[in-house]
């Protein structure tokens, strides 16, 4: 996936864009075509040009001269030099034009500058004159040139040059006239391409930044609708926490009255038959008559004649005692009770002890055991 950025231009943007600077290159190309192309410019014909060598005075040389000299041409009569007009060598300079008299060429007199800008001065001991330059090269300035004698064929030839001069500083003026059009309107096209580029990039960011501002706007609702969804899943979450902690509750409590409720039925059923068993024991703890037929013994004791009983006893007498037992539900003898004795105490104690060491099985009520007396006769031989 490409990565998006937002200050790059549309596609569609740049193509305008560039169809716009290139239409505009065209047009401007189809104006270069149609201008008219400047005439030939002839060759001109040029004059050798007349030397006038100017000699400037030494600077050594005193004012006082100088003002001397001004004062005796003012006093002589001007003299009169010809300035001959001489054509530059470059076309692009406008020559001065120059007015064609009959019988004389235009002359200029020399600038003579008024007694007034000369500030003379107090006069001072002249320099000796041998120390400045040779005052020759001063009078040859002073000295008059004769007259160059102007021809009327040059005069004529003069006037060609310069009209045909003036003529091609027109075309050339013509051709830089119309070169600066076209790159005017160059210029103008390359400026509305930079304006519409502009345009269109301002354009491009002012989207681009609507689109972000947008997709900032949409992130933000994105994130409230987020933030409302997970405050109502907390919400929910918590109503429903605080539900199953009541539905909770209220199970205990149901829990804890069946518990109750059925702890307080055992405790009653327990209570009856803690009650029935209670009755049932005091019935079977009243103590039940049974006789010696009546009675199994478990484990039987043995029954013997002691000797120390058999002072004062003939051999072959027999002595019966008979002895009341209680026996419990577990059929062990509680106690011995002599009910009948066999007039011999020794015997009648061995006969109490030995009866002890015997077990019965339970005497059984309707199912049950019970408590019971037993009445036992015992029979003693003596040996």
């Amino acid at each position: 996936m490409e990565p998006t950025n937002f200050n790059a231009p549309p596609r569609k943007l740049t193509l305008i864009a560039i169809s716009g600077v290139v239409g505009l290159h065209v047009l401007t190309a189809m104006a270069l075509v149609a201008i008219k192309p400047a005439p030939p410019i002839d060759k001109v014909m040029e004059t050798p040009p007349i030397e006038i060598q100017m000699i400037t005075l030494p600077v050594e040389v005193q004012e006082l001269e100088t003002v001397k000299e001004k004062v005796k041409l003012e006093n002589t009569p001007a003299p009169t030099p010809v300035s001959q007009v001489i054509p530059e060598a470059k076309v692009a300079a406008k020559p001065e034009p120059v007015k064609q008299k009959s019988t004389s060429t235009p002359i200029t007199e020399p600038k003579i500058k008024p007694e007034s800008d000369i500030k003379p001065k107090p006069e001072t001991k002249p320099k000796p004159v041998e120390k400045a330059k040779p005052p020759v090269a001063h009078k040859r300035v002073e000295e008059k040139k004769p007259e160059p004698i102007v021809h009327q064929d040059d005069l004529v030839k003069e006037t060609r040059d310069i009209k045909n001069n003036a003529e091609a500083e027109q075309a050339l003026a013509e051709k830089q006239r119309q070169i600066d059009a076209v790159q005017n309107a160059q210029r103008a096209a390359e400026a509305a391409a930079i304006f519409d580029a502009q345009k269109a990039q301002e354009a491009t960011q002012a989207a681009a930044q609507a689109k972000a501002q947008q997709d900032s706007a949409m992130r933000e609702q994105q994130a409230a609708d987020a933030k409302s969804a997970k405050a109502a899943k907390e919400t929910a979450e918590k109503a429903a926490q605080e539900k199953a902690a009541q539905d909770k509750v209220k199970a205990d409590q149901q829990a804890k009255a069946a518990k109750d409720a059925e702890a307080a039925a055992k405790a009653q059923a327990d209570a009856k038959a803690k009650a029935d068993m209670t009755k049932a024991e005091a019935a079977s703890n009243t103590p039940v008559n049974f006789s010696a037929s009546n009675a199994n013994w478990k484990s039987k004791p043995n029954f013997s004649f002691p000797d120390r009983a058999s002072r004062g006893a003939n051999s072959g007498d027999t002595f019966n005692v008979v002895l009341v037992l209680r026996v419990n539900k577990q059929g062990g003898i509680d106690s011995v009770r002599l009910a009948q004795s066999s007039g011999n105490a020794i015997l009648d104690k061995e006969a109490q002890r030995q009866v002890r060491s015997g077990k019965f099985k339970p005497f059984m009520n309707n199912g049950a055991p019970v408590v019971g007396n037993v009445t036992l006769p015992i029979s003693y031989a003596v040996p």
